[in-house]
Formats: C-alpha cells, structure tokens, sequence
C-alpha cells in the first residue's frame, strides 16, 4: 500500500516499517507519534479475530471525539441491558483522565450523575454530536475508503462497513483517522484470501482510490 500512495505523490510515514515490531509500548505512544509527526491523514490497519469461526468482514471505524482538540458536546453509549444496549445516548459531563490516559467518564442518568470507566468491564463509546473538522474529516475519510471495499466486493462489510469506535488510535490522534480491521484472520477463508498476494494487491487498490477521493485526486 505505501508504495502505491508514494506513486500518488504522497509522502507516507511509517510508524512500523514492513516486517519489524512495533517499537511503541502502547497505542497511546503510538497516538502520541502521530501526533509529532502532525499528517494529514492517520491510517491504522490491523486484522481481526473472533472466537467464531462464523465472523467475517472488514470494517473501518472513524470517531467523532478527538479527546485533544474537543471536548464540548460529548456523548456516551454503553452496551449493557441497564443502560439501553447501546441503543442510548447519555450526556456526559466530565471526563477525568488517570496518569496512564485511561478516562472515567462521568454521564447524566436520569437525575443522577453516573460514572464509568475501563475497570467497570462495560463496553462503551464515546460520540461527539458537535464533532471538530477534523471529526468531520475523519469520517468523510472513513467513508471513501469503506465505500471502495464495499464497491470492489472483495469482502462482505462487518456491522455494516463503517462503523463509529472511539478506539485510541482513532480519537486520540489530531490529524482525519482511520482504522480499518481487514479481515478476520479467526476465519479460515478470510485467511486464505489475506495470504493471497493478488487479492491484497486489489485490497490496498479500493484503499488507495478511497484516500485519492478524500484528497480530491482524480
């Protein structure tokens, strides 16, 4: 992919070069590089995994909530029976950040001010529902590159393709970003096709048209 994008123009920085480990301790580091470095787009790819054989898919997650540039205007769903599935949006009031990053995020629940946090075990994500330009960016980005996969019909989309997260290497780097989890590895057709070098040539092509049209090159 990143001799595709330089053929482009583009100027591409790694923050692991093809076939070396990770040299960050944690995706907070890794955020924290990205950062320094200050691009104009942030690109994350991994693989995914399931305990069912069954899972399949690709999915770009993009998030609206930028913890460095806004904090205004913040929501929070949380995935559990007590608190509507996810289905509800709590306003969150305040967000306190221990020394390592971690957040407790403190939300309107009916009349009382409720908290949670990493260590409670519930799975949630925080929205921005007056999301920063680069919130907007992030997702126009998301979108162009989701649509491509969609379009090429290499593999099915995973919760439909494009999906909101406010993981760490989406909401805590400034710059528009996006991580796109290709494929799930726990599945052995999806294995086979990523080991395929032909098929991950038309992979990172739908990456790379998607980048193109959020950057307006034709």
């Amino acid at each position: 992919m990143a001799k595709k994008l330089k053929k482009e123009g583009y100027n591409v920085i790694y923050t692991r070069k093809p076939y070396k480990k990770l040299s960050f301790k944690n995706l907070r580091e890794l955020s924290k590089y990205a950062n320094k470095k200050n691009p104009d787009l942030f690109v994350s790819i991994h693989h995914n995994s399931s305990t069912s054989k069954k899972a399949k898919g690709y999915a770009v997650y993009y998030s609206t909530y930028k913890k460095y540039l806004d904090n205004k205007g913040l929501y929070v769903k949380i995935y559990s029976k007590k608190y509507g599935s996810g289905r509800k949006y709590y306003k969150v009031s305040k967000i306190k950040y221990s020394k390592s990053g971690s957040p407790t995020i403190y939300f309107k629940f009916g009349k009382k001010t409720k908290k949670i946090s990493p260590s409670t075990g519930l799975r949630y994500n925080i929205i921005d529902k007056s999301p920063c330009a680069s919130a907007v960016n992030t997702k126009k980005a998301a979108s162009y590159v989701s649509k491509e996969i969609k379009t090429s019909k290499i593999l099915r989309p995973f919760e439909g393709g494009l999906v909101e997260n406010d993981f760490i290497v989406t909401s805590e780097t400034n710059a528009p970003s996006f991580m796109l989890e290709a494929g799930f590895v726990s599945n052995k057709s999806e294995l086979n096709k990523l080991k395929n070098s032909k098929f991950r040539d038309k992979y990172t092509t739908c990456l790379v048209k998607g980048i193109n049209k959020y950057f307006g090159v034709k």
